[in-house]
């Protein structure tokens, strides 16, 4: 009865050690991989919630920094401005058959332009404009009344017309005006 006894015991205790190879060995392993995982998501919780509330402050750090762009975007005067500028004064020019020589703001007006609008955003965007061309006599008064109507147009410098006596060449024209940046009509 004693080998029985013993026999069933080593059975039993075979058994045991197999269920526990087998079964719960993997389960107690997969409880620390839980365990491993929860944590893991415990801490990203964490960190997601101190996200959370930082986002306010990063999101007025971002609006701050976009309305000060905006700011000294609008203190610069816009080289679209000037394109459209001379744009408009050539295309009066071409529809009046003239032909333009040249149109010239000077480097001078250009950095005084700069700074200011770094001292005052305030005053309107002037410039001095000089436009040298040529074409017959009542082409060139039609000219000046088309830029005198104009919005950008602020008051005429100087006008000056050379033409031969004879009258075989067309006469030349140069007038220089102030012009307002940004209220140059689209076409």
């Amino acid at each position: 009865m004693k080998k029985l006894i013993a026999t069933t015991l080593s059975i039993l205790v075979g058994i045991s050690l197999l269920y526990f190879f087998f079964l719960i060995s993997p389960l107690i392993q997969l409880k620390g991989e839980y365990k491993d995982s929860y944590a893991q998501a415990q801490t990203r919780l964490t960190e997601f919630r101190s996200m959370l509330l930082e986002f306010p402050e990063h999101f007025a750090m971002g609006t701050e920094a976009h309305e000060k762009r905006e700011i000294i975007t609008a203190q610069l005067y816009s080289k679209e401005d000037i394109l459209k500028l001379f744009s408009n004064i050539e295309k009066r020019a071409l529809d009046l058959n003239l032909n333009l020589l040249e149109v010239t703001p000077s480097i001078e007006e250009l950095l005084a332009l700069n700074e200011q609008q770094a001292s005052n955003n305030n005053l309107p965007r002037q410039l001095d404009i000089i436009v040298r061309l040529n074409g017959e006599y009542r082409d060139l008064g039609e000219y000046i009344h088309s830029i005198e109507s104009e919005g950008f147009f602020q008051g005429v410098n100087f006008c000056k017309v050379r033409g031969s006596a004879s009258g075989t060449a067309f006469p030349e024209m140069s007038l220089g005006f102030r012009a307002v940046l940004g209220l140059t009509k689209e076409s």
